[in-house]
């Protein structure tokens, strides 16, 4: 959200190395944003690629009123998935119902599904929607996003600790709910 009379957020956008992958961090909050440019590339993944990049930034950041002190810290992933036969049912079908639980005790249920999960830097909120969209009528969104809320003040030093605990929520749920067979496909693994 921007505030009246205030400049809008510069965005810095970065290609990797091989041209496959876009990362935007932005000044108004810290955000890795990675996106498929072209190719086939597999995903680069968050403990080689995102969490590096991550320390990085935190390190660099000027702090002219002391340390940073942390409140939210959020993992998304976020995958539009085109079916190979028309119809919501064959998009769907790369999904199941979950065969182990999703991290926490689910506190509503509709298109999405919203848990709270403790953590040891405080709690998470997970989210997780699959919405018909985007490019054809075989189209579907898939949305795994973990907010981290600290439960008391925290240090600095235990941002990264935050973004962890966000991301390991975010993965387990993700490998909750995308059958087994999809991920092989898009050449993840747990």
């Amino acid at each position: 959200m921007q505030m009246f009379h205030t400049a809008p957020p510069t965005r810095l956008w970065t290609a990797s190395p091989d041209h496959h992958w876009l990362v935007q961090t932005q000044d108004d909050r810290l955000l890795l944003n990675w996106r498929r440019l072209d190719g086939e590339g597999l995903y680069p993944g968050y403990d080689a690629t995102i969490r590096p990049g991550l320390e990085a930034l935190i390190t660099q950041l000027e702090r002219p009123g002391g340390d940073l002190i942390p409140l939210v810290a959020e993992y998304s992933y976020i995958n539009r998935i085109d079916g190979t036969v028309p119809g919501l049912h064959e998009t769907y079908s790369v999904f199941r119902k979950p065969t182990r639980p999703l991290p926490g005790s689910v506190v509503g249920e509709r298109y999405e599904v919203v848990t709270n999960v403790p953590v040891d830097t405080g709690f998470a909120e997970l989210t997780v929607s699959i919405l018909p969209g985007g490019t054809g009528p075989a189209s579907t969104t898939l949305t795994v996003s973990t907010k981290v809320f600290v439960g008391s003040t925290l240090p600095e030093s235990r941002i990264l600790e935050m973004v962890d605990n966000a991301h390991n929520v975010s993965k387990e749920a993700f490998f909750a709910i995308v059958s087994d067979d999809a991920t092989s496909k898009w050449g993840a693994s747990e």
